[in-house]
Order: structure tokens, then C-alpha cells, then sequence
């Protein structure tokens, strides 16, 4: 629970809908039946289409680790420490990530250097995450949360509609309608941003309780604003039933 608000924290309010959020744990299986519960609450609250499930060792091709020690580590290792910082730094992915992994798990890793077992806490290791194109990725105390941000036409078309709704609702608020306030919406633009208004006009409608609507112009209107989406320019105009 408190990775998951810790994730949401991050893109909550988010007007451009992605297409997935993967979530890794330490076991699949284990979690499994609690996302089934939640995913339609985590989907909406994150706006994504789909809430999938992984193990960490799928996370490969999302994110990548690098690992090396603190700096007064020195002190502790003394003529070791250059050893064991090599081994560190120079280890190959799979050993990085697995050594990254437990280390964001809150656990401590054995490194081998000098013809020695090392064993270097949380603390005393640095873990730095790069996301793979195409995700963003966070991760802590061994849960990992990776959005898809590729972008598809339909998932711009939607996020224009998202924001034509946000800017609408800001225009009831400063006209003081009540929440259960019907009205008319009247708007003008052109482009793309037109074929978005004809396409969403059943989402936007019912998510801005609009009865009237008047694609031509902005006539009728009691407040009126222009606001700019993705470049493009619309007036809007809005009065109450």
C-alpha cells in the first residue's frame, strides 16, 4: 500500500491516459489476488488502461542498475576497498541487478574481492535505476512500479478530451455553478481539436453535464474563456439551464 501511494503521488491528476502500468514484486503470485481487487481503483487513479503484474526478474527490459559504494566506505575497507569497489562497478547486469534489487529490498549483499566475502548493507551501497525508453520507472523497498509512456494516436486524442473537460469544469467554478448544475456548452476551434470535441462529445457531456451543445460559435454563452490545448486555440462559453 504505501508503494502504491508513493507511485500514485507521482502522476495522480495526470490528464494524458497511458496505456499500462506494470507493477514487480517479489512474488507474482503472491500478489496477485490483491491486484485483481484493486486494479480498476489503481488504473483510474493513475489513468492508465491496464494494471499488469510481474515478477522482478521480467523488469529487465524496463529498467537497469547500476551499483557502487560510498565514499567513506574507505575508511571501513581500508586496503580492500579498491578491490571490492571494482567488483562492484564492473560486475556484469544480471549480478547489478540482482544486487540492486535486494539492496532496494531493504537486504545485504556478499561481494566477493581480494579472495574475501564482503557483505555491504543498504546503506553502504549507492543504487542508481535508469528507465528503458519508453517507461518511467520507480522503485522501493522491492516493489517496482513502470508506466508505458508511448503514446499512441487514440491515447492524445483522449488526453486533449481530458483537458477540454478539466477547462470546462474550471469555467463552472468560476461562474459558481452548483455541482448538479445542468448547461449549455458553446465552443469554436478548428483542426484536430475539433475532430477530438466530435468524437468525445458523450465523455465530455456527461463528465461536464452538458444538455445543450453548440458546435458553431458562442453564442447563448453566460462565461466565456479562451483556453489553448496541445497549441490549439477554442473558445468556450457556458451558461446554466
Amino acid at each position: 500500500a504505501m508503494f502504491y501511494e508513493y507511485t500514485a503521488y507521482g502522476v495522480l491528476g495526470l490528464m494524458q491516459p497511458l496505456s499500462e502500468v506494470y507493477f514487480g514484486v517479489p512474488s507474482a503470485e503472491q500478489y496477485a489476488s490483491t491486484l485483481l481487487e484493486m486494479q480498476d481503483v489503481i488504473a483510474d487513479e493513475l489513468n492508465v488502461k491496464a494494471v499488469k503484474l510481474m515478477d522482478l526478474k521480467e523488469s529487465a527490459d524496463m529498467v537497469s542498475y547500476s551499483v557502487k559504494p560510498i565514499d567513506t566506505l574507505g575508511r571501513d575497507l581500508r586496503g580492500d576497498f579498491p578491490a571490492v569497489r571494482n567488483a562492484l562497478v564492473n560486475a556484469d547486469e544480471d549480478q547489478v541487478t540482482a544486487w540492486s534489487q535486494k539492496l532496494l529490498s531493504g537486504e545485504s549483499i556478499e561481494v566477493e574481492a581480494n579472495g574475501k566475502t564482503f557483505t555491504l548493507t543498504p546503506e553502504q551501497v549507492v543504487v542508481r535505476q535508469e528507465s528503458a525508453e519508453g517507461f518511467a520507472v520507480a522503485a522501493e523497498h522491492g516493489y517496482l512500479a513502470a508506466l508505458n509512456t508511448e503514446l499512441t494516436d487514440d491515447l492524445i486524442r483522449e488526453g486533449k478530451a481530458r483537458e477540454v473537460v478539466r477547462n470546462v469544469q474550471n469555467l463552472r467554478k468560476e461562474a459558481n455553478f452548483e455541482l448538479s448544475d445542468r448547461i449549455a456548452l458553446s465552443y469554436k476551434t478548428g483542426g484536430e481539436l475539433s475532430e477530438v470535441m466530435e468524437a468525445f462529445k458523450d465523455y465530455i457531456s456527461a463528465e461536464t453535464l452538458v444538455e445543450e451543445w453548440n458546435a458553431g460559435g458562442v453564442t447563448n454563452g453566460e462565461f466565456s474563456d479562451t483556453v489553448e490545448i496541445d497549441g490549439e486555440e477554442m473558445l468556450i462559453s457556458i451558461r446554466q439551464l
